[in-house]
């Protein structure tokens, strides 16, 4: 169960380097050469990030991952309640830029309700 977690967190790191390589800069300036402007949607779950928090870790049900860098500054907890092959409930806690903790936000609310294999196939 905690390969699933762990699966997860990675697959959220890549979203959030995929928002990086595109050049995407939540104040307007070129991060790496391309002008384009974050869509309304990051922006949204920037500003009022969804899914902000822990579960209960004692929760036999709930499975905890771990991910990044503190030296490099990203760094997301995410947690996932499972019951019956669905995932129930997702929380997480980024501490980093504006893109990571928009793509936790984004990516929690599309765990939410789907099922273990679903989630898997985040990429």
């Amino acid at each position: 169960v905690r390969c699933i977690y762990m699966y997860l967190c990675n697959r959220l790191q890549m979203l959030q380097v995929g928002i990086l390589h595109h050049g995407l800069s939540l104040t307007g300036i070129r991060c790496t050469g391309a002008a384009r402007l974050y869509h309304k949607n990051v922006l949204d779950h920037y500003k009022n990030p969804q899914n902000v928090g822990s579960l209960d870790p004692k929760d036999e049900n709930v499975g905890t991952g771990v991910v990044g860098a503190p030296a490099c500054g990203d760094v997301m907890k995410l947690q996932v309640r499972i019951q019956d092959g669905v995932v129930e409930d997702v929380k997480f806690r980024t501490f980093g830029c504006g893109s990571a903790i928009a793509s936790s936000s984004y990516a929690t609310q599309w765990l939410k309700g789907k099922t273990v294999e679903d989630a898997l196939s985040l990429k």
